[in-house]
């Protein structure tokens, strides 16, 4: 399997980019390449360098499963101090580094670890070509059930 190439995000320790170059990967930080952009340009930048994103910033999520941002492999960690959360990082990535590498986000909550596939794509919405139909007894386009379908898919169950 090939080592995923990594970008590790600005609010991550550096002891993480020590430990997974210390393991034989391609790691660059966002420091590296200047002032922090912004969470939309890390991910348009990873996704142009085919790097997985390593981060213990939660708004990668909404960018990535609400927003329908570029989809790069994400790694979202739990905030740890340096050398723990660095250990844990060259876990997951050993562990997950092909799904990362096939635009995973892998989200670490301490006990538990999940791995969400590649995101769908975002919602088309059909302007001009909206058709109304009755559902459930009231009348709706197709645009708005279509939108509300997809998004009671992507709702968390529970």
């Amino acid at each position: 399997m090939k080592k995923p190439k990594v970008l590790l995000d600005s609010c991550v320790a550096l002891a993480v980019a020590a430990r997974l170059r210390a393991d034989g990967y391609d790691v660059v930080t966002v420091p590296d390449r200047g002032a922090d952009p912004g969470d939309a340009a890390i991910i348009k930048l990873a996704a142009s360098d085919a790097r997985a994103i390593v981060t213990i910033d939660t708004d990668f999520g909404a960018l990535v499963f609400r927003d329908g941002a570029k989809r790069t492999g994400v790694l979202r960690l739990r905030q740890r101090s340096a050398a723990p959360l660095a250990d844990r990082a060259s876990e997951l990535v050993k562990a997950h580094g092909e799904a990362l590498a096939r635009g995973a986000f892998v989200t670490d909550d301490g006990a538990t670890v999940r791995v969400s596939p590649q995101a769908p794509p975002p919602l088309i919405r059909l302007g001009a070509a909206r058709r109304s139909f009755s559902h459930k007894g009231r009348r709706t386009s197709c645009a708005s059930a279509i939108t509300h379908r997809a998004a009671s898919a992507l709702s968390p169950r529970g």
